[in-house]
């Protein structure tokens, strides 16, 4: 089996695209003084120089960026990314995947009409705040606002089409090696971005267990094994490459994580100390 059929039939790639209202804009620097310059030298010293100057501030956009992220996470610890705004997903996670990138458009949606509904009030803010930078023109209507909030998910195929088969088969071949290229790439992405994620999830793990060097521990938060939960409770179904070395390291995490009872972590050294020292082994491995 040919790494296309290996790869481009365990993963679907996904896309993921979305827009903003830019909160921020470049502007002249003719309205700028700067101090110690002699009048002569300033639109010299002007040219050399760039002003980025705030629209808008928004805790409601700030929320929409926050949401965005929150999804981008979760496709980080489910697929792995392949290029900008594109994941390859696992076939068994194709529906998680879908399902969540739904609620992701509706919650934004919603988040979205808060901005928008704000949004009024926070131009008036930003007047004196910029003074003879602030220009009307620079806000568009709360319609066109509403409309830079945008988003697109949708699974694509990376085959080559049928039609090219019959019509040329020189042009069949150069897109079917492309492929193969392509695919030989995502294997080594997919890798990659399975040893890395498992490397910080146990190197952060290591970090909370052992002490600092004062002597003292760290805090161990409800949430701290969270990461490692979610990442053994997919990894079966995104190792699409058949990494066995990967395997074999996961099954001697599972047995550590057997073991990691967040109640008696905090109370017993030496469990974990001993934990610190198996996940350091880990991340060596």
């Amino acid at each position: 089996m040919t790494d296309t059929n290996t790869i481009f039939t365990r993963t679907v790639p996904f896309v993921m695209e979305r827009h903003y209202f830019g909160e921020t804009k470049k502007t002249s620097m003719d309205p700028v003084q700067l101090d110690g310059i002699e009048a002569a030298e300033q639109q010299r010293t002007k040219a050399l120089l760039s002003l980025q100057k705030r629209l808008i501030n928004s805790p409601e956009m700030r929320a929409v960026r926050t949401c965005d992220a929150t999804f981008r996470r979760f496709l980080l610890s489910v697929a792995t990314p392949f290029r900008p705004g594109m994941y390859l997903v696992p076939v068994g996670l194709v529906e998680r995947v879908d399902a969540t990138a739904r609620l992701w458009e509706a919650e934004r949606n919603d988040l979205a009409d808060a901005a928008t509904t704000a949004y009024p009030a926070h131009v008036q803010e930003m007047r004196a705040p910029l003074g003879a930078l602030f220009n009307d023109a620079d806000y568009p209507t709360p319609e066109v606002f509403r409309s830079r909030f945008w988003t697109e998910c949708r699974f694509v195929d990376f085959g080559v089409a049928s039609a090219v088969r019959t019509l040329r088969a020189d042009i069949f071949q150069r897109e079917t090696a492309k492929l193969e290229r392509q695919a030989a790439e995502a294997r080594t992405l997919i890798e990659q971005h399975l040893r890395g994620s498992l490397l910080e999830i146990t190197q952060h793990l290591r970090g909370l267990l052992v002490p600092k060097a004062s002597g003292k521990r760290s805090a161990l938060r409800a949430n701290c094994l969270d990461d490692l939960s979610a990442f053994l409770a997919t990894v079966e179904q995104r190792n699409v490459t058949g990494d066995h070395q990967l395997s074999a390291v996961v099954t001697q995490l599972r047995r550590v994580a057997s073991t990691l009872d967040l109640e008696i972590l905090r109370t017993d050294e030496e469990l974990r100390n001993r934990s610190a020292h198996e996940m350091t082994t880990i991340a060596t491995q």
